[in-house]
Formats: structure tokens, sequence, C-alpha cells
């Protein structure tokens, strides 16, 4: 990062003491006093939980050089130099830019919104961009790329990061090459204004369904949330087929262009398969019938490739390319992804952790298991309490065997969860057992399959670890459980 004078580097911030700030050097930009060093700006964010104001005297003591703040506290000391500012998102967003040398100047950035399919989406559109010689940077769920190559990020707590590291990581991408990055654009971060002032050549929408409920507070607000990001687009591509698709742009302005099954104008599939190892379908781009495949099952598998089959076009990608890309992709870490065993039963671990996700990826599995379906999967803690049931009831209706565990409980008992999610299967009449330790809850799952049956691992995904009480982390990988238990562990057999 170069250093900037503090006048140059506030320049295009709406400042309420323009004409008191004395000019400086700035080394660089801090968000969190513990981390300040000498030379530092110190950026105070009212967050949630904690507001930065009331850490300028910690951060001054490091070394910051000067205070970006909406006003300043009684016990601030009187001799540092402040820069008063009235909205702090839309500043915090201009000063990234111009210490980080404006990397979006040189990016076409995707982001990509939605309740499912982001992750996969993203990837997607990583993998055809980079199976063109040009070099993406990703940015997402599962860490931040640029081609192969993973970006170092200290702690991420968020698929969508804060715009401080967001910036930092866009500068990354853009210093070592690459002309596209694609990212997540998740509701927590665009009502966050972690993208602020951040514009988009293309915007992606894949669905929405219920999730997040304990943030959002209403559907609607969620709705609205989604639809945040269409406000700093150029383009958007949007899912025509999708739920309150009509909600969700009753507020988009800009142009867009949709995607689908079936007829339309746009980008849309017909000639689906869908295969017990993947999917194959047929798309018209400028006039010409194009054949992809992609060695991922379920419906949802293609609405996913039509998202990324659409933003890559619309980068310049020629039809044959993207398909040639996307048929080379093998799948995306914990998502719908298979471990191999000799047992002959399939063992599917998936992110799924929604009503929605849980039908999409049963349905999907029930397309080539030829014996039972076993499920395992719980709720996070601190969540949507209302969507429980309903997770019990739609698994308890496809699956032929439920066992119930614990994810990532963090305030709340996992007992307290399960409480919760059992009337949705008794609803149902399914076989069930309950095992609040996930790892001899996996153990069950897998140790109850018999050859033509398929276990799914549903809730964790590429998560390595159990979120418990005070944000506490212990390692715990559902895929290397899985492993261990399939290369000779023991469970007792469940009583359904």
């Amino acid at each position: 990062m170069i250093s900037l004078q503090l006048s140059k580097l506030l320049s295009g911030v709406k400042l309420v003491n323009a004409g008191k700030i004395h000019d400086i050097e700035i080394t660089g930009l801090e968000v969190d006093s513990r981390k300040v060093t000498p030379g530092c700006l110190f950026v105070c964010i009212r967050g949630m939980t904690q507001d930065g104001h009331e850490y300028i005297g910690q951060a001054l003591s490091s070394g910051a050089a000067a205070v970006l703040c909406e006003y300043i506290p009684e016990n601030a000391p009187d001799a540092a130099v402040y820069a008063l500012c009235e909205d702090m998102p839309a500043a915090l967003g201009t000063v990234c830019a111009s210490m980080y040398g404006n990397p979006l100047e040189k990016l076409d950035l995707v982001g990509v919104t939605g309740t499912k399919g982001k992750t996969s989406t993203t990837y997607y559109i990583s993998a055809i961009m980079n199976s063109t010689g040009a070099k993406t940077g990703l940015i997402g769920t599962n860490g931040a790329f640029i081609g192969n190559k993973p970006i170092d990020i200290p702690y991420q707590t968020s698929s969508t990061p804060d715009i401080l590291e967001l910036y930092r990581i866009l500068a990354e991408i853009s210093d070592n090459g690459a002309k596209h990055a694609v990212m997540e654009a998740t509701s927590h971060g665009l009502v966050q204004r972690r993208m602020e002032g951040i514009t988009f050549k293309l915007g992606v929408f894949t669905n929405i369904t219920r999730d997040h409920l304990d943030y959002h507070k209403t559907f609607e607000n969620y709705i609205r949330a989604k639809a945040l990001l269409f406000r700093q687009c150029e383009l958007g591509l949007i899912n025509r087929d999708a739920k309150y698709v009509g909600e969700l742009l009753e507020t988009v302005t800009i142009p867009v262009k949709y995607f689908g099954i079936g007829k339309g104008d746009g980008y849309f599939a017909d000639d689906v398969e869908l295969l017990p190892d993947g999917v194959r379908f047929k798309v018209y781009i400028k006039g010409r019938k194009q054949s992809f495949s992609l060695g991922v099952p379920g419906k949802f598998t293609v609405y996913n490739a039509l998202a990324a089959i659409a933003a890559a076009s619309e980068l310049g990608v020629p039809a044959d390319a993207i398909a040639e890309g996307l048929n080379a992709i093998k799948g995306v870490p914990g998502r719908f992804e298979s471990i191999p065993n000799n047992r002959g039963i399939s063992v599917i671990v998936d992110y799924a952790h929604t009503p929605d996700s849980l039908e999409n990826i049963i349905t999907a599995v029930r397309e080539f298991t030829t014996g039972k379906v076993i499920t395992l999967f719980g709720c996070g803690g601190d969540r949507d309490r209302g969507k429980r049931p309903q997770m019990g009831k739609i698994v308890g209706e496809l699956s032929d065997f439920c066992v119930v565990t614990s994810d990532n409980p963090r305030n709340e008992k996992p007992q307290d969860i399960i409480y919760d999610i059992l009337p949705g299967i008794k609803e149902t009449n399914a076989a069930f057992t309950v095992e609040p330790d996930r790892k001899r809850a996996i153990e069950t799952a897998i140790n109850t399959a018999k050859p033509g049956d398929t276990v799914i691992l549903a809730g964790k995904g590429h998560e390595p670890y159990m979120e418990f009480e005070n944000r506490r982390r212990e390692p715990f990988d559902d895929k290397v459980e899985a492993r261990k238990v399939l290369d000779g562990g023991v469970a007792d057999a469940p009583n359904a």
C-alpha cells in the first residue's frame, strides 16, 4: 500500500471540518484499534455491538496519525487530528479506493447474490474465466483466490468481507494482473454497506427463499436487502424462474437480462437432462445453440450453470469456450461433494441449511439412489427458529431415515434446537434418531447405510469448525469425520 497525504486521501469525502485538516502523511488504514500501527488513519466504525469511537484513545496511543470519525467523544485527546464526516460507510469506501489505488478501474467485478447458489455460481464463473487464460479473482465463502492461488485472509467471518479487507483483496487481485473478479454479495454485507461505493460490471441474482430472518426480521426486508446490489451494477442477470423475482425487480432500475429453463429472451436452457453424474442441456447464445455439461447432479446445478454462462458471455467469452470451461469443473468444496469409499454407498457433504436447499439436495440424490436416502442435519443456533420445524418436515417427507444432530449451536443448547426441529419430523411419521454429538451422528448415519444407499451430511459443507457460545470455534470437519468412519469407525445401531 502506498502512503498518501491526508488531504488527498480524503478528497471526495464530505467532511464537516474540511477547513481544519492538517496535511500529514498517512501510511495505512485501520478500523480495529488493536491493529493500529504508527502513521495509520484510524476509522471509527459503529457496529452492532461496539462503537469504534470509544477506542480513539487506544488507537492514538498506538501511533494513529489521524482519526476519521462521525463525532469526537468527550474523553478523546484534544491535540489529535480529527476528520469529521456525516456518512461513515460512504467516507470509508472513498478512502479505501484512494488508499488502494482504485483497483476497480482495472477490474470488471461481478457480484452474485441470492439465498442459494452464490458460492457455486461464483466458483463456476471464476473457473470458466480462468480456463480461457483470463486470470480472475474470487471472493466468497470458501476464501479468496487469484486463479487457483489462495489469498491470505487473517480471519474471515463472512462471505462478504468488510470494505477495508475487500479493497485490500481487490488491490492484490489487480496487482497480480487479473482483469476480472467475482464475489458473493450477501444480504448482511449489502445492508451493512460493506460494498459501499463499489460499482459492479454485472450483478447476478440466483434465487431467494426464507433465510436470515433473525437479522432481517421480515421476508420483505430480506428481498429488499438482496435488491440493493442492483443499485450498484451496470447490468443485472436475473433468474426468471425464481420465486419472488417480481418483488425483487420492483426496485431495480438498471437494464436486466434473464436466464432460466424453457423459452425466453436471454440465456435459457432446453433439452435438459438430469443424470446421476451431472447435467446436460443446450442454450441459444447469439443465435447459435451450444451444448453444455457439468458433472454435478441436480436441477439447481442447471440454474447455477446458467448464471455462470450468462456472466461469462456478458464478459465476452465465446460460447464454445464457456462450454469447455464448464465441462472441466469437478465440483465446489462442500457443495454436493462426494466422499469416495469402498462400501457401495454414496456419501454426500453439502452446505444445505435452509428448507429449500435441503429439498433440492435430497431431490437431486433421489434421482440416482437405488436404495435408501439417509439425511443427517441440524439447525444453527441464534438463527431463525421458524425454519427449524420446516426443515424437519422436508427432511422427514423426502428421506427414508433422518439423523437429527447439532450444527453450530452458538449460544443455544443443541437439545433446545433439536426440540424445535422434531415437531416437523414427527408430522411426517418418518423414521429418525437423535444424536446431539455430531461426530457420533455421522458414525450412525454412515454405519446405518447399506450398499445402494446415499447418506447426506447437510449443513456444514466446507466449514472446518463447530461454533459454540461467544463465537468460540473448535475444529470439526464433516468430510474428515466421514472419512474416519468409512475407514473403519463403528457406532451403535440407532433406534428409529
